[in-house]
């Protein structure tokens, strides 16, 4: 059974990366949700606001393994699926990119971005048949 100092421990760590990152302070956060992470890290808003921040901050290759953790965790998450996307189209991995941006579609099919997404992938596939 999990103290419950220790769960307000982990959560008062996460709860001021959330501040920190309010404030613009991204490293500050990062840092903040990385320790949450270590003290529990099999919470989704831990997986997911780390993984979205590292997404945010430019590395993508540190992103996609928390934000695909985040989507398991939570497979009715359509941010956690569409930010997995976005990961993976900036790895250069669009048929992975393409599959999560749907399943985020079919969690949310109101999702604009994602559904932009999916037509530019779709606009590209036919450029590139069409190309002698």
């Amino acid at each position: 059974m999990r103290s419950p100092w220790r769960a307000a421990s982990y959560m008062a760590v996460y709860n001021m990366g959330l501040i920190h990152l309010l404030q613009g302070r991204r490293e500050e956060a990062l840092e903040q949700f990385l320790r949450a992470g270590d003290m529990h890290g099999d919470i989704f808003e831990i997986q997911f606001q780390t993984g979205k921040l590292r997404l945010e901050m430019g590395n993508p290759q540190a992103a996609r393994p928390l934000l695909e953790r985040a989507a398991r965790m939570r497979s009715r998450s359509g941010n956690a699926s569409a930010s997995s996307a976005i990961a993976m189209a900036e790895l250069n991995l669009p048929e992975k990119a393409i599959g999560a941006y749907q399943k985020a579609v079919k969690v949310n099919p109101g999702d604009s971005l994602a559904l932009s997404a999916l037509g530019g992938f779709s606009m590209n596939e036919v450029k590139t048949r069409r190309s002698p």
